[in-house]
């Protein structure tokens, strides 16, 4: 294998990771991928509790009110809404 052979390979393979790095952010220019905004989002995971190797309990964020969630057993069920933090008494905790 020559030297040109080498730096053939290596233009070729560097070409692609270029075409797929602009497929990538191409992609999200146009619109076609929705951007992420890790802050600001509606719905967010606040905390999760493992309570067997099966179920789990969420803590979801939704629009400013949080929701208790338990998942992993024959069906999923909400465990109820809970009120706003401005609502709480001071020695509550959520």
């Amino acid at each position: 294998m020559s030297v040109h052979d080498i730096l053939t390979t290596l233009a070729a393979l560097a070409a692609v990771i270029v075409m797929i790095l602009l497929a990538r952010f191409g992609t999200r220019l146009v619109g076609l991928v929705p951007r992420r905004s890790p802050t600001g989002s509606a719905l967010s995971l606040d905390a999760s509790l493992s309570i067997d190797p099966r179920r789990r309990v969420s803590l979801i964020g939704c629009q400013g009110h949080q929701l208790l969630l338990l998942t992993g057993g024959p069906t999923d069920v909400v465990l109820g809404w809970l009120p706003p933090a401005s609502s709480r008494r001071p020695d509550e905790r959520a």
